[in-house]
């Protein structure tokens, strides 16, 4: 019977074999990275927690959420609501689903994005953004589809 490879040192995890974040070096001196404050580094590090890649080759990139709960442990809401709004604008996380209208969890999705901060590729559109509570939905639709008509291959800001 073959040895299990033991994927931490003591120093990292109790558990050897224990889940892990994964932040490459590009990313960690990345233009963007840079950029965030501790804060907005620990709720991408949360964010990057809940990612999971199943055995089948699938993963949960597109399908993360983050309730009240969760954050309200670490962090209050005004602080959640600026810092999601950063890592969304520097292109780490980005709006699967907005759900705030239903009172249920928007979805989340983990983006490369950031990879492109600072250059000509770089885009982040409305509909990678938060909704703002006073804009209807139907009425963030029409504003999604005039901007994608207007700015196909410009940053939306």
């Amino acid at each position: 019977m073959a040895k299990q490879k033991k994927l931490h040192e003591p120093f990292e995890s109790s558990n050897p074999n224990g889940k892990f974040y994964k932040i490459t070096e590009n990313m960690r001196k990345s233009k963007a990275w840079q950029e965030l404050n501790l804060i907005d580094r620990a709720l991408y590090l949360e964010f990057k927690f809940k990612f999971t890649k199943y055995r089948d080759g699938t993963d949960n990139r597109n399908n993360i959420s983050m309730p009240k709960s969760e954050y309200s442990t670490f962090m209050n809401e005004r602080t959640f609501s600026k810092t999601i709004d950063k890592i969304i604008e520097m292109g780490f996380v980005r709006v699967i689903e907005c759900r705030w209208n239903t009172r249920e969890c928007t979805i989340y999705g983990l983006s490369e994005q950031w990879a492109n901060y600072g250059t000509d590729n770089f885009t982040i559109t409305i509909k990678d953004r938060r909704v703002k509570r006073k804009m209807s939905e139907e009425h963030r639709n029409n504003v999604v589809k005039a901007l994608e008509l207007t700015n196909k291959n410009k940053t939306v800001k």
